[in-house]
């Protein structure tokens, strides 16, 4: 009997250690993508986004979200690069959105200064489609 007790407990201990390594949050880094993207996700799914800026020279990443998007950034977040200590290095900025209902949303993502007015030339649009 104690051997099928242990043997219990490592079955559900390996399928909770799968279960936690397949929920791992997918990354898609921005830096790659050179105007546009279209991405599918399921209704809950997250996803992560990393892209560099350098917010010491003024350029940053601002996103432009539709009002009634089914997409929403939960989190936004900024790692610093492995060159601790150098002045003015580039960041990592690292955005989490996660899919609401199903249907289809732009969100826009400029790089550029925060007191700018004109269209950046650098924009990527990411095109979610959840279903």
């Amino acid at each position: 009997m104690t051997k099928k007790v242990l043997l219990i407990i490592g079955q559900a201990i390996l399928l909770t250690a799968c279960a936690t390594n397949s929920k791992e949050d997918k990354i898609v880094n921005l830096d790659t993508i050179e105007n546009e993207q279209t991405i599918k996700l399921n209704v809950g799914q997250q996803l992560k986004f990393e892209v560099s800026a350098n917010p010491s020279t003024g350029y940053d990443w601002f996103t432009t979200e539709p009002e009634n998007c089914n997409i929403k950034i939960i989190n936004k977040s900024t790692v610093e690069n492995q060159n601790d200590g150098t002045v003015g290095s580039p960041l990592k900025n690292v955005y989490t959105v996660m899919a609401g209902d199903k249907g289809e949303c732009t969100i826009q993502f400029d790089y550029k200064r925060s007191w700018e007015t004109v269209a950046p030339s650098n924009t990527k649009k990411i095109n979610f489609i959840v279903k």
